[in-house]
């Protein structure tokens, strides 16, 4: 049968009961660690010290939060297994990873994803500028040639046709009205075909304008998405 005994509590002054087997024991009021000292027949409790708060130097029991004198957070989640450690301890007990060495390596890849984050924001920004961009050169290029236009030039080459056949059908005799035909109908012709490779060259240099804009813009547009997508990853 075991002997208690009952001594005061270093940290608080509570009772505690202490028996022969007793090594170590927690203080109820104050939550402090003891260690049970016996030489000779005497019995000593200690409190038990395993954390030094780094700012004041008071000690306290392992698992402290905050020091008892200063309020100093004196407790850190290990970066690796997120249990609690001492604030300055190199390893984790729990899992033995350099605590020091993870945590410089996490701020380092923590800055990493902000310079990435950033540069990523900036070159989003770019690229809607250069959209926009884009879009208004798309709208400052002219217009195709009207309907209108077109039906006029095909009417201006039947007529000038018609003219050319009819000169051409007329007795070579008198002359006049053959001549003045082929006066009018020629030269109209020949407006009509450089009027018309105009026109085709025309709307030919907008359509491929338009294409090569149009193009762009989507590569812009993917290369957006696939930032964004990056964006989605980094968070």
């Amino acid at each position: 049968m075991n002997n208690f005994i009952t001594l005061a509590c270093p940290s608080c002054g509570a009772s505690l009961r202490v028996s022969s087997s007793t090594n170590s024991l927690k203080c109820d009021y104050c939550g402090h660690e003891h260690v049970v000292r016996r030489q000779g027949g005497a019995i000593e409790i200690e409190q038990k010290i395993t954390w030094i708060c780094p700012q004041c130097g008071t000690p306290a029991s392992s698992g402290t939060g905050f020091c008892p004198n200063c309020g100093f957070p004196l407790a850190s989640n290990c970066p690796n297994c997120m249990k609690r450690v001492y604030i300055n301890a190199i390893y984790c007990p729990e899992c033995g990873v350099n605590i020091t060495e993870t945590k410089q390596q996490t701020h380092i890849r923590q800055k990493e994803r902000q310079r990435r984050r950033g540069e990523i924001d900036l070159e989003i920004i770019h690229l809607n500028n250069e959209i926009a961009q884009k879009r208004l050169e798309m709208s400052k290029l002219p217009r195709r040639g009207p309907i209108i236009t077109t039906i006029g030039v095909l009417s201006l080459f039947f007529l000038c046709l018609s003219m050319i056949i009819m000169g051409s059908s007329i007795d070579s005799s008198t002359g006049n009205f053959s001549l003045a035909t082929y006066a009018l109908g020629i030269p109209g012709f020949a407006l009509f075909v450089v009027f018309s490779y105009y026109e085709i060259n025309r709307n030919k240099t907008i359509d491929q304008n338009k294409n090569r804009n149009a193009s762009e813009e989507y590569k812009l547009k993917n290369r957006i998405s696939e930032l964004q997508e990056e964006l989605g990853q980094i968070d």
